[in-house]
């Protein structure tokens, strides 16, 4: 039964551990190197390897490519890979440092949940969706009332839009679910948080460090690097509430915050 004990180890060290096993970390004479097992091309999703034509110089290239001369290189620096990498952490973790002052106004503000369900923008795109539905559900009942649509037609419509209809409910209830337990639990964000905050006036960055933060490193034929990091549906959540409060009651700080993550919001 999960939690039925207290845990030896933190729930997302355990987490991280066991996604690094089914990753390819092979140890080098050098020992691990800084972004094993992380780095994977963004085409076949196949692990990239490293390699050095002279042991000074190490490039990343596409493990298909090399053994199965399939895909392509995508061929990329390690030393250059390493920048992105940094600069991104950097960033990443000021934008969380940025959140957790955010977070003390609307923990204070004690927004009432109804009318955070009434400014949620997912919610209201869900709702239409449903108003939308029950209306072609009523045009396909007029339509087979004037002999438009025989009763096998409008028993398939209708089941299919029956069935999406269900859908979208059901992720409305969701939704409602989620912001009551955002805002329940507002002080246990700092859970998945701390990780990044500790990370905070650090200037070099380690393997234990990359390995917490980066879930994984995508490398684009075109040279474009993407960086997935872990808790990222946790903060789009968190945003997701942080601009719905902000909505019901604005203030400078938060507004100042999300003004800011959307300006710095870019590829890596």
């Amino acid at each position: 039964m999960e939690n039925a004990f207290e845990a030896l180890i933190d729930r997302h060290v355990y987490e991280v551990v066991g996604h690094l096993l089914g990753r390819d970390t092979r140890k080098a004479a050098d020992g691990i190197a800084l972004l094993s097992g992380l780095v994977e091309c963004a085409d076949c999703h196949q692990s990239m390897v490293r390699k050095s034509p002279d042991k000074k110089n190490y490039y990343y290239i596409c493990s298909t490519y090399l053994y199965e001369k399939e895909c392509i290189s995508h061929s990329f620096s390690e030393k250059k890979l390493i920048a992105i990498v940094k600069e991104s952490i950097r960033y990443f973790v000021s934008v969380i440092v940025n959140m957790e002052e955010t977070l003390a106004y609307v923990r204070n503000a004690s927004l009432p949940e109804e009318r955070m369900y009434e400014a949620d923008q997912q919610l209201k795109v869900l709702e239409q969706e449903c108003n939308r539905i029950m209306q072609i559900k009523k045009n396909l009942y007029e339509s087979y009332c004037e002999g438009l649509l025989d009763e096998d037609e409008f028993k398939s419509y209708k089941k299919m839009y029956d069935t999406e209809l269900k859908q979208k409910e059901a992720a409305i209830k969701k939704q409602r679910e989620n912001i009551s337990d955002m805002l329940s639990k507002m002080d246990r964000q700092q859970e998945w948080m701390k990780h990044f905050l500790v990370c905070k006036d650090m200037d070099e960055i380690d393997r234990i460090m990359v390995s917490m933060l980066i879930k994984r490193i995508r490398v684009h034929s075109d040279k474009n690097v993407s960086i997935e990091f872990w808790f990222e549906d946790e903060f789009e959540r968190l945003m997701t509430l942080l601009e719905t409060a902000n909505r019901i009651e604005p203030n400078s700080v938060l507004a100042s915050f999300l003004a800011h993550k959307k300006g710095g919001n870019q590829s890596a």
